[in-house]
């Protein structure tokens, strides 16, 4: 299942505000770049922090990105996330998916080797100096634009979502997860005058 395909189903869930005792819940906005369908270590903390917290009286209130670029997927984790759960996805722009695209187009493949050797002769220099210019305006961007990392191209979306998500939702405080460390970089909570917490 794609991300955004399991972003889309989770936002058709509906809304429990009150705990098993019927007392109003306190929500909690949790912003947070690994989240599922993603997979592996880092996602775990943020998914048992939502699937544990209305259990404690919270409601967690999920803002996370809807089209990452991530190898690691576990669709079985979207199991874990209790039903009353929103979870909203914002959109993003990927360096790193961008990168591995061209990289894959200049690199060579062994199957498709031209069958004049002549004509390949010359074009080797020139497709390894077109990767060598290519990589070091990629150093470039990741040094003095992708700061602190490439998930920084997420926080202007997200940023306006979290805002949009504080004035319908009200939620009590804001509980924000890294690495990435892009969504500590998101002033929502400082603009928005309410508590946050990073982990």
């Amino acid at each position: 299942m794609s991300t955004e395909r399991a972003m889309t189903e989770l936002g058709r869930r509906t809304d429990s505000v009150r705990d098993v005792s019927g007392l109003p819940r306190r929500k909690v906005l949790v912003l947070a770049y690994r989240f599922p369908p993603q997979g592996g270590g880092g996602v775990q903390r943020t998914l048992k922090f939502v699937k544990y917290l209305p259990q404690q009286g919270w409601l967690p209130i999920v803002q996370t990105v809807s089209n990452p670029y991530w190898p690691l997927q576990d669709a079985t984790l979207l199991a874990e996330i209790p039903s009353f759960v929103k979870v909203h996805g914002t959109r993003t722009f990927e360096f790193e998916r961008l990168g591995r695209t061209t990289e894959g187009l200049l690199t060579p493949r062994g199957d498709a080797l031209p069958r004049e050797p002549e004509k390949a002769v010359g074009s080797q220099p020139r497709r390894k100096r077109l990767r060598g210019m290519l990589k070091a305006a990629a150093a470039l961007v990741q040094t003095h634009v992708l700061v602190p990392d490439p998930q920084i191209t997420w926080v202007p979306g997200a940023f306006l979502k979290g805002l949009s998500l504080i004035r319908k939702e009200r939620p009590a405080v804001m509980y924000s997860s890294s690495p990435p460390n892009s969504p500590i970089a998101t002033p929502v909570g400082r603009t928005s005058g309410m508590g946050s917490t990073a982990r």
